[in-house]
């Protein structure tokens, strides 16, 4: 019985700790669109970070299949650290699961360069 106990538990974890992964997005106003395509695994988090701003005329992401995104799970939230394609330039933000929406919040920023939105709400994609 424990054993099977154990088995149930390890089940219900597996599923939890794959809650961010996958791709989310969103859309602000069709001024901007953010995009972060996050793989999970256990409580690390890697990825990409894709923001397209100033209707279309600033483009901040990697190249294809280039992760700039690293962070770690606490609860229900995660501190990711991105790097932006402009100069290199790193950034911190705060994203946290609500819902079933991503909350993005940005902490700070290195540079001046860096094209990052302050606060924005992300759908993950079917």
């Amino acid at each position: 019985m424990l054993i099977l106990s154990m088995g149930v538990l390890s089940s219900v974890n597996a599923i939890a700790d794959t809650r961010f992964s996958g791709r989310w997005s969103g859309e602000q106003e069709g001024r901007s669109t953010l995009t972060l395509v996050l793989k999970q695994n256990d409580n690390k988090l890697t990825g990409s970070y894709c923001f397209i701003s100033r209707a279309g005329t600033r483009i901040d992401c990697p190249d294809d299949g280039e992760n700039n995104l690293r962070g770690v799970i606490v609860g229900n939230g995660a501190k990711v650290t991105f790097t932006s394609s402009f100069k290199s330039a790193k950034g911190v933000a705060k994203i946290t699961l609500e819902d079933n929406v991503l909350k993005w919040r940005l902490v700070k920023s290195s540079s001046l360069e860096i094209s990052a939105p302050e606060h924005y709400s992300l759908i993950k994609d079917n």
